[in-house]
């Protein structure tokens, strides 16, 4: 991450835009802690131009992508 600090995000922050992303795709992310099968079989369910257009919902301004490559280890 150092030449690409903008990739970085830590373990809460990247598990509050998964959970909005849940949430604008129209599943259920307070269904997680009980049922995270039930919400990733949704997920499943959702068409990629939806989810594509739904991650920016997270955009947080420039270079704030809402996902990010990380190669960890």
């Amino acid at each position: 991450t150092m030449n690409a600090p903008w990739s970085h995000m830590t373990g809460e922050r990247a598990t509050k835009i998964g959970k909005a992303l849940i949430d604008d795709c129209n599943c259920n992310s307070s269904l997680l802690q009980d049922s995270p099968v039930l919400v990733m079989e949704c997920m499943q369910n959702v068409d990629a131009k939806t989810i594509s257009v739904q991650q920016w919902n997270s955009y947080s301004g420039i270079l704030g992508f809402p996902s990010a490559p990380t190669i960890d280890g």
